[in-house]
């Protein structure tokens, strides 16, 4: 009975050592993705990405727009320093196939590039983001 309580927690201990190894440096994209907006001639769709950290992480990303089926129509890869921000700006022109007296239906969509810290020790285990990120859409009329 002794010897296979030793066995139980030297492996629990190894198994620990090894989630440990992998998890810092995790990456992954986490998306922002904004409903549908109407954009007629004369108006523009303007995406921001603010990087609300002052601890000297950048947030990378790509900032972009689609259209009513899905595909891209403008999008720019993008690194935001720490409390800085970053717009882009689709203009009615850019969106091809639409007429000048139509709608054309666009949504934003934004990515960060999400990388995954070390263990916490205080106040419990835990991971961090490596930026924090604010992002917002905005329609100018009159461009």
């Amino acid at each position: 009975m002794k010897r296979y309580y030793s066995t139980c927690l030297l492996f629990t201990a190894f198994s620990g050592m090894a989630v440990a190894q992998i998890l810092p440096g995790a990456v992954f994209m986490q998306t922002y993705s904004y409903p549908p907006i109407g954009v007629v001639s004369g108006q523009a769709l303007r995406v921001s990405l603010g990087n609300a950290s002052d601890s000297g992480s950048a947030c990378m990303g790509n900032l972009s727009f689609v259209n009513s089926d899905g595909t891209t129509v403008k999008n720019e890869d993008i690194s935001v320093d720490p409390t800085k921000s970053v717009s882009y700006v689709l203009q009615f022109s850019d969106v091809p196939g639409i007429a000048a007296t139509a709608t054309a239906q666009v949504r934003a969509v934004v990515k960060v590039q999400r990388q995954l810290g070390g263990i916490i020790v205080s106040p419990g285990p835990g991971l961090v983001p490596s930026c924090s990120a604010v992002t917002s859409v905005a329609e100018n009329c009159n461009t």
